[in-house]
This record gives C-alpha cells, sequence and structure tokens, in this order.
C-alpha cells in the first residue's frame, strides 16, 4: 500500500497502538479497492490501446499459480460485483433490469466455478449447479424485462 501511495491512515485515538487483528477485513478491503483502482486507471485508461495488461497478467499468474486459486478467486471476485451492484441500487429507486440481470449473471457464473472446483464432491456439484442455474434463469427474466423497457424508439 505504501508503494501505492495508498496507506491507510490509522486514527490514534480509536487505535492508539496500531490496527488490529479485527481491522484485518477492513484493511483488505480497502487494499482491494486500491489495486483495482490503481488497475482501472493504468490498465484501462480514455486513450486507446491499454498499457500495461501483459505485465499484469504475468504479476497475476506468478503469484496466483494454476492450482485452482485463480478460479476460487475469479468465483469470489464475481460475488463481490454482484454485491456491489446490489449495493449501489438506490433505496428510493428499483433497481434497472439490466442491473439485475448483470448482478444474477456474476452470480451464476460463480456458482458454476464453484461447481467446476467441486468435482468429487457430487453433493456439492449439484448444489452448485442448482445455484447457478436459478441466478441464470434470473438474469434472463431481467435481459427480458430490461428489452421491455426500451421505448419503440429505441428499438
Amino acid at each position: 500500500m505504501v508503494g501505492l501511495g495508498a496507506e491507510p491512515v490509522v486514527d490514534p485515538e480509536l487505535r492508539p497502538a496500531g490496527p488490529r487483528p479485527e481491522d484485518l477485513p477492513e484493511l483488505l478491503g480497502a487494499l482491494l479497492a486500491t489495486v483495482e483502482t490503481e488497475i482501472a486507471a493504468r490498465i484501462h485508461p480514455a486513450e486507446d490501446p491499454p498499457t500495461g495488461l501483459p505485465e499484469l497478467i504475468a504479476g497475476w499468474n506468478a503469484m496466483v499459480g494454476d492450482d485452482g486459486l485463480g478460479l476460487a478467486i475469479l468465483a469470489n471476485r464475481l460475488q463481490r460485483s454482484a454485491l456491489d451492484t446490489l449495493q449501489a441500487e438506490s433505496a428510493d429507486e428499483p433497481e434497472p433490469s439490466a442491473m439485475e440481470a448483470a448482478s444474477n449473471a456474476a452470480v451464476a457464473a460463480a456458482n458454476l466455478i464453484s461447481a467446476y472446483l467441486s468435482v468429487g464432491d457430487d453433493r456439492e456439484v449439484r448444489h452448485s449447479l442448482d445455484a447457478a442455474e436459478g441466478f441464470l434463469a434470473e438474469a434472463l427474466a431481467g435481459l427480458h424485462d430490461a428489452r421491455s423497457e426500451l421505448t419503440d424508439d429505441e428499438r
């Protein structure tokens, strides 16, 4: 975090001895947000083509390896993306159908990855596939609703 210029500042009145173990989830969340924001700014800048993508992938692969950890991380990212979408929803307005469909599709994909990672445990695979099917059905319904919301001029 220091190297990115994003070291968290701990309130000395609240934490005179520095961060505590129970602060770890929040600190990890801050680190994740910092990293993802930095990636978005560097890899997906306003101008094309994006730069640094091969190096980003090389760094990712060097840390994650190829033992299924990358898929587990991807499934977790998909679940967080779905949750982020739901949290962005205004309490006063219903979630747009396209956003609801995207959220459900992300969770369906996470469950499909979970099914793949659970091969050998038929009960867990079945549970993951059932969940994926339900979320996929909801995603398709949301997609249909989003199309229905278009005016005739937009079609």
